[in-house]
This record gives structure tokens, C-alpha cells and sequence, in this order.
């Protein structure tokens, strides 16, 4: 290919200097050129305006190397014709990288893909209603995410008389004032809780509910929380024998409430 390049840049050099109007070589007696170099010159003359056109490639190539500007051209393509391209750095300060659109398409499939699994906000509510455990992380001592266990019950969005919300709901909780996830809570206030189920990939469901958690030093309302509680896990019905079994638990516990500013949701159900 250097050959071939070369060979052709000399020949539109000498093409360029028969414009200006050298005087042509002789020619042997039986037609030939009398040297190499007469005989390339000669085939330039006759090819013509060939070579002019391959110039012009040639520098179009070149410009195409050498300024980044130009390495869109030919709709849009890499300067190797294989693909779309976009820059990764300003004009003039690096090469072209394909992937753009592909890439594009590919964050918006991924989107939407998220949206289309995401539950809707009843079915939300309905999940967050009818599940048993919910994993409450904190931020421990060290920095670390500190996740426990615990039981729960909901407060819907429109307890209080207001209008729906995208949130499925307040969750509410208690546990000793003095365990370690009070002492996170009291340091940091933000808090994660989740919950999740489904064995096989295409069963895999879950709600994660993230905002501050609002640690409640009041016996009764722990109290109220701790009758619906055991209503939940063990069907027991409110009475006045229950609140006052549960009156001594109250006394040494707190009430969490978590209330979530962002909640991320799949099914895998629907794919």
C-alpha cells in the first residue's frame, strides 16, 4: 500500500508539472519511453484527471486523521466506516468513540425495562400490607449498613384524612430504646427497609423504602403499636387484658417510624 501511495503521489507530481508546461520526454523509437521514469510519466499523461480524484481522496483521508472534525463525515460514521461514533473529548482533542446511539438505546431499554417491572402503587401498598419481615437498615458505628429483622405494621398514606400518596405507606415498628439500631437512629437518622420474596428469578418481588426514621420516645403510641403488632403475627384481638400484659414492654420501648422520601419496587412476575 506505501508502494502504491507513493507511486501515485509521484505520478500527480509530475502530472502537475506537465500543467505548468514541461517539456515532454522523448519517446524511443519503437514507442517506449527511454527510461523508468519517462514510462511512469507517460502513463500519467494518459490516465488523465484519474489522479486528481485520488488526491483528493487521499487529503480527505488525511484531514479525516488529522482533524477530528472531519471524522463524522460520511453520514455520521467512524473514519473506519464501521459504525456511529461520538466524541469523548471537545473537537480537536481526541478521537471519536463509537456506541453513542447504541449506548442511548440501550439506558432508555434499561428504563423502561425498570418501569414496565416496578409495582404500581396499590399493588405497593397491597405488598408492603401483607408482608411478615421487613430487613430495617441503619448505619452502624463503623459506617457500615447494620440490617436486622423486624415486624411491622402500616399506617396507609391517607390515614389522617388526606389524599393518596406515592408512598405505600408509614411503617411502624418498636424495639428496646437501648439496642443498637436506637443508638444508629439517634446518630443518623436515615434508614433503608426492605422487603423481598420469590424463589425462582422469574418470582422475585421487592420493596425498598428509603427516608428518616423517627425514633418516638412516647408509651402509649409504643403501646397502640404493640397491640396491632400481635394482632398481625398472632391473631390475638385488642382487649384490656392484652394492653395490660403489654403495658410493661411499652415502658421500655420505642416507637420507629419510617417514612419513605424515595421507594424502588420490582416483579419480576411481569416480565
Amino acid at each position: 500500500m506505501r508502494v502504491l501511495l507513493s507511486e501515485a503521489s509521484s505520478l500527480t507530481s509530475r502530472e502537475h508539472l506537465s500543467v505548468l508546461g514541461p517539456t515532454p520526454p522523448a519517446v524511443g523509437a519503437h514507442g517506449g519511453s527511454t527510461s523508468a521514469g519517462d514510462r511512469r510519466w507517460a502513463r500519467t499523461a494518459a490516465v488523465g484527471p484519474v489522479f486528481p480524484q485520488v488526491t483528493a481522496h487521499m487529503s480527505q483521508r488525511s484531514a479525516r486523521t488529522v482533524d477530528p472534525r472531519l471524522r463524522a463525515i460520511d453520514g455520521g460514521r467512524d473514519r473506519h466506516g464501521v459504525g456511529p461514533c461520538f466524541r469523548s473529548s471537545p473537537p480537536g482533542e481526541g478521537r471519536c468513540r463509537r456506541g453513542s446511539l447504541t449506548g442511548d438505546r440501550r439506558v432508555g431499554t434499561v428504563a423502561n425495562s425498570r418501569a414496565r417491572l416496578a409495582l404500581t402503587p396499590d399493588e405497593a401498598r397491597r405488598y408492603l400490607q401483607d408482608a411478615a419481615t421487613l430487613i430495617l437498615c441503619t448505619t452502624g458505628p463503623d459506617g457500615l449498613p447494620d440490617p436486622v429483622p423486624m415486624w411491622f405494621v402500616v399506617d396507609p398514606p391517607n390515614a389522617s384524612g388526606e389524599p393518596p400518596e406515592p408512598e405505600p405507606g408509614t411503617v411502624l415498628m418498636t424495639t428496646y430504646g437501648k439496642s443498637q439500631k436506637v443508638v444508629n437512629l439517634r446518630r443518623d437518622p436515615r434508614a433503608v427497609g426492605l422487603i423481598e420474596d420469590g424463589t425462582a428469578y422469574g418470582e422475585l418481588r421487592g420493596l425498598q423504602l428509603t427516608g428518616r426514621l423517627d425514633v418516638v420516645d412516647d408509651d402509649a403510641e409504643v403501646l397502640e403499636t404493640l397491640v396491632r403488632v400481635a394482632g398481625k403475627y398472632s391473631g390475638t384481638p385488642d382487649s384490656p387484658e392484652l394492653r395490660e400484659g403489654l403495658a410493661g414492654q411499652a415502658s421500655k420501648r420505642v416507637l420507629l417510624r419510617l417514612r419513605a422520601d424515595k421507594v424502588v419496587s420490582w416483579d419480576h412476575r411481569k416480565m
